[in-house]
């Protein structure tokens, strides 16, 4: 990550002058205590206004960063934990996805997951084209609009309106959504060199198909027999699953496939087994919010160089852009969806906020494409700016449409209550 301009604050802060204490800003321990400061701090203040931590992460990575105060510095040791944590994310988002729901909604979830896939695709193409870029990199920006990450779900299950028909559809929508945005991306930085020929299409289907059944029949199977013995200590068993999650995406790598597919991958194979020991669940969560899904989201806010966002504005107007495709997209495949499938009016608005943050497997493409030489600079900052667009906004829509429609369910209610009063009544 070398070649960067000088941060707005010039040199290294000492702590100590030379001769004394030795230790400066720079220094690895004084790093990751700045680093693991921020992990507390941020998100506990930024909850208590309402917003998600993983947004003043991003914002905390963007001031501090190389391009800003400069307080935080890029080394090997970040970017492996960056890296670290971009698994994760998308790990966790293939554990959390109920595939018990995903079976008993396969018409709303197909519907939906392929609108609103496509719906993301064609436009985000559109614009890439038109913003001058070549059709690999607009298709990689369909690729990334089109996923989406339930970063507002725990609003909507706090007011108990999850278990409503919209609300399942929106959740196990994702697996589709986002598996197609992963296959995509997949397909198109195969091709980075030129369009490959006939047989190496063959080839890595060969790969995929003998890798995807390999860790499929394999994953739940040790799982069950590993984490299911007694005389297995707590961290073997974590280590297990960190072991299994890491070893995968090597593998997807050997293949020809991203790191990113296989974590998705060894996520959805381990999803019953970990639903079944929920205190390994817990502490394999527990792990990822702690250390490594917040160092992520930190520093991939470094990454957001504040000199181009300042002097060029057109990575605001493409991120502006792109922030009102998601809108416009996410909005017409929930209210066509729930036009096809009859949900009130009121749940397809709640809906559509739900699925209109950027976070997950958005960040995860863009950085894998920043670092695959297909994402330049601007565009990179622009995902950015629409991301933690996305994210302030959809929590807000979220907030204000659950409250509409809990209001709206306690008045349904409440009638219902009086005109069954009523009968009784006149009874």
């Amino acid at each position: 990550m070398g070649g960067r301009r000088p941060s707005l604050v010039t040199g290294a802060i000492g702590l100590g002058a030379t001769g004394g204490v030795g230790v400066s800003l720079g220094d690895p321990l004084v790093q990751f205590a700045l680093f693991i400061l921020l992990i507390w701090l941020v998100p506990f203040l930024f909850r208590r206004l309402l917003l998600p931590g993983s947004v003043g992460l991003l914002l905390a990575g963007v001031l501090l960063g190389p391009d800003a105060l400069g307080l935080l510095k890029e080394s090997s040791a970040t970017e492996v934990l960056g890296t670290v944590g971009l698994l994760y994310v998308i790990f966790i988002a293939g554990l959390e996805i109920d595939l018990d729901i995903l079976e008993n909604r396969r018409r709303e979830t197909v519907v939906f997951g392929l609108l609103a896939f496509g719906f993301s695709l064609f436009p985000a193409l559109g614009l890439g084209l038109a913003r001058g870029y070549e059709v690999k990199v607009a298709v990689l920006m369909g690729a990334l609009l089109s996923s989406h990450t339930l970063l507002a779900y725990p609003l909507v299950s706090q007011r108990g309106l999850g278990g409503r028909a919209a609300m399942v559809t929106a959740v196990s929508g994702t697996v589709l959504t986002d598996t197609l945005a992963l296959v995509l991306f997949t397909i198109v930085t195969s091709a980075r060199g030129g369009w490959p020929p006939w047989w190496f299409w063959v080839r890595l289907t060969g790969f995929v198909a003998v890798y995807t059944i390999a860790v499929g029949w394999s994953m739940p199977r040790l799982g069950y027999t590993f984490l299911s013995r007694l005389e297995t200590r707590p961290a073997q068993r974590v280590l297990f699953v960190l072991a299994a999650l890491f070893t995968t995406s090597v593998l997807a790598q050997l293949i020809g496939l991203e790191a990113i597919l296989g974590a998705f991958l060894v996520g959805l194979t381990l999803n019953r087994v970990l639903h079944h020991h929920e205190h390994v669940m817990h502490e394999v969560r527990f792990i990822g919010e702690a250390v490594f899904v917040p160092f992520f989201f930190v520093t991939t806010g470094m990454l957001l160089d504040v000199n181009v966002i300042v002097s060029d504005g057109r990575a605001w107007i493409l991120a502006l852009l792109m922030s009102g495709v998601v809108v416009g997209a996410k909005f017409a495949a929930c209210w066509t969806t729930g036009a096809l499938f009859e949900f009130p009016k009121r749940d397809r608005v709640l809906m559509a906020g739900l699925t209109i943050p950027q976070a997950a497997a958005t960040l995860a493409i863009a950085m894998t494409a920043r670092e695959e030489g297909l994402f330049d600079e601007p565009l990179l900052n622009a995902v950015i700016i629409m991301i933690l667009i996305t994210c302030i906004g959809g929590p807000i829509w979220v907030k204000l449409a659950a409250s509409g429609l809990k209001q709206n369910l306690q008045e349904v209610e409440k009638s219902a209550h009086e005109d069954t009063g009523a009968t009784h009544s006149v009874s």
